[in-house]
């Protein structure tokens, strides 16, 4: 019985020896490898973060900048100067003065050359209803004279259905005058 308990005893102190000394000793060689190569790539990392902030802002904004100089190759911020006096303008003021005038320009011509192409299809469309309106004008002073024409026709056919009930009731009444 001491044996198993010793063996038991022995087991114990093997299990507790890995689960509290080995393995939080693997956890930081694991959390180590990890940060070395995270360390290594952290410069590379930064400064594509900062290409893409870079790039997403010059798209966003970089209307806003002058005309490019080879001079001046960065973004430029419109902050107020903390010194400047509060009755001269701030440069952004002026800018943002320039783009309202210049949206505004844009937003005129876009409205005119919309009106002048809508005004332009209602002409071909007023045209071409025009046209099919006198065809169809055209197809009714026809039917008409078509109509005028049956008509007369008809007229001249009870014309003559009368003429010939007249001249049967005259000689009807020339024979019985004879008799």
């Amino acid at each position: 019985m001491l044996e198993s308990h010793l063996m038991l005893y022995s087991i114990f102190l093997l299990t507790t020896f890995i689960v509290t000394i080995a393995m939080p000793n693997l956890l930081v060689a694991v959390i180590s490898d990890t940060y070395a190569r995270v360390s290594e790539t952290m410069a590379a990392t930064l400064a594509q973060a900062r290409a893409r902030r870079i790039v997403e802002l010059e798209t966003t904004y970089g209307f806003l900048r002058p005309t490019m100089d080879s001079s001046r190759e960065f973004l430029m911020w419109l902050n107020p100067d903390a010194q400047t006096d509060a009755k001269e303008t701030w440069q952004g003021q002026a800018q943002l003065a320039d783009l309202t005038s210049r949206m505004q320009a844009l937003i005129e011509q876009s409205s005119n050359d919309m009106l002048e192409n809508l005004n332009s299809t209602i002409g071909r469309e007023a045209a071409s209803t025009n046209s099919r309106l006198e065809g169809v004008e055209a197809q009714v002073e026809q039917s008409l004279s078509m109509l005028k024409r049956l008509v007369s026709s008809q007229e001249l056919t009870e014309s003559l259905g009368l003429l010939r009930r007249i001249n049967s009731s005259l000689s009807q009444y020339g024979s019985e005058s004879s008799l």
